[in-house]
């Protein structure tokens, strides 16, 4: 088996907040409905666990430009990962190639060089949602929904 090596690039992937300010309430993974243990001859139903919806990975992000909480839904991940701004320092050191400074899809970088299996469905990409505080990195095996789920709610800080 062969696989691919590209150079670092970057390309665009719209999203209502590409350019925004965001930050990252909170990342949700849903893993497997039942546990097999093929020795043992069990098999153990999962499904009550959690809240599972049919989506594998949940992102809710703040936006502060319009005021909203977003829902980012992917159906399948191969792969992915959450860590802080300094984490990414090689995409920010090619931080003139960006698209965009909030979402974009990279490929040609660290992870993808360590982890070429995990990327081998995607043609290398990788999407990302990039904050001042977080980012996460997702390798998805099919397009997110993305839901603007309401407004958030303000208070005037006082003293």
């Amino acid at each position: 088996m062969t696989v691919a090596t590209y150079p670092l690039e970057f390309r665009r992937w719209q999203t209502p907040f590409e350019n925004d300010d965001v930050l990252i309430i909170g990342v949700q993974y849903f893993g497997e409905l039942s546990a097999i243990y093929v020795q043992e001859g069990v098999e153990y139903e999962l499904e009550d666990a959690n809240d599972w919806d049919g989506r594998s990975l949940e992102i809710k992000l703040f936006c502060k430009t319009d005021e909203s909480i977003y829902g980012v839904y992917f159906s399948s991940v191969m792969a992915f990962r959450v860590l802080d701004e300094h984490g990414l320092t090689e995409l920010w050191d090619a931080g003139k190639k960006r698209p965009a400074k909030t979402t974009f899809e990279v490929r040609g970088h660290g992870w993808s060089k360590e982890s070429p299996i995990t990327f081998m469905n995607n043609d290398g990409w990788s999407c990302v949602i990039a904050t001042d505080w977080d980012c996460v990195e997702i390798v998805p095996n099919s397009d997110p929904e993305i839901k603007r789920e309401r407004n958030a709610r303000k208070k005037q800080r006082v003293g």
